[in-house]
């Protein structure tokens, strides 16, 4: 995945799930709460959504740099994504990472870079070590 990335968009790139359209929560009840002091335009700028993404470190330290000038967000990746709009960051949407929760199936999950939902750290050692038996007979 990270060596389709050419050389020359090191400086400006994420990739991660792509969220785009999406909307500021207006419901006062809601744990996602955004007032319009906070954040007053009708959309959030497309963002990685949090959890796993890649960027080369070029681009992290341009990031960086941006985020020094963005007020600030409490939600950690809209406040990325913001930056990444100032700075015109290519985001590409990649389907392997799961900010969901996404069933364990040994043979599913080939693919998958991440995905949300193990709680169960014993559950998450025994998918990893199925992936890694299946990569080492595979090598074989």
């Amino acid at each position: 995945m990270l060596k389709t990335i050419k050389p020359t968009e090191f400086s400006n790139i994420i990739v991660g799930y792509v969220w785009n359209n999406a909307m500021p929560f207006r419901i006062k009840d809601s744990k996602w709460y955004v007032s319009l002091d906070e954040y007053p335009y009708r959309f959030f700028p497309p963002y990685v959504t949090a959890g796993s993404f890649f960027l080369p470190m070029m681009s992290a330290e341009r990031l960086y740099v941006a985020m020094q000038y963005t007020k600030i967000i409490r939600f950690d990746d809209v406040f990325l994504g913001i930056a990444a709009w100032k700075l015109k960051t290519q985001l590409v949407h990649n389907p392997n990472l799961y900010f969901y929760y996404f069933p364990y199936d040994v043979f599913k999950y080939r693919k998958v870079v991440a995905a949300h939902g193990f709680d169960d750290q014993e559950f998450l050692y025994k998918a990893w070590k199925e992936q890694s038996e299946l990569d080492v007979n595979n090598a074989t």
